[in-house]
């Protein structure tokens, strides 16, 4: 994944990278991550509620709108799919698109529950930036 020094810039400031400061430290996590950039214009849906879902989105630059149900409903997804809960985590609880455009980072799910071999230090802290 190319990355230009403005996009490792907006990576960099974003919360969940607080304590990754070396770029080949951002870009190995990325990579292991399978992580695509992406802006996306205004109105673009990222997730909607009970929808399997691959990618996890980072809004690194934008305004969303999201939609949360209440936590009754989701818990009444989750009893009646029957799925464990790594896979619970593909069905986002809630419905999100763009407000204005929007500068993504989308990010496979499966990959952020379940660290690689490597135990990198970049990826514990990512996960407790969450």
């Amino acid at each position: 994944m190319l990355i230009y020094p403005d996009e490792m810039a907006l990576i960099k400031a974003h919360p969940y990278f607080a304590h990754i400061e070396n770029d080949a430290d951002v870009k190995w996590f990325l990579q292991c991550m399978d992580a695509k950039l992406e802006t996306v214009p205004a109105g673009t849906p990222l997730c909607s509620t009970g929808e399997k879902t691959e990618f996890v989105p980072v809004v690194l630059k934008g305004e969303t709108d999201a939609e949360i149900p209440s936590f009754g409903a989701w818990g009444q997804i989750e009893s009646e799919s029957g799925l464990s809960h790594s896979i619970i985590a593909l069905v986002p609880p809630v419905s999100v698109q763009t407000v204005s455009e929007s500068v993504v980072l989308w990010m496979r799910v499966m990959r952020l529950l379940k660290p690689c071999n490597h135990h990198c230090d970049f990826h514990e802290h990512f996960v407790d930036n969450l």
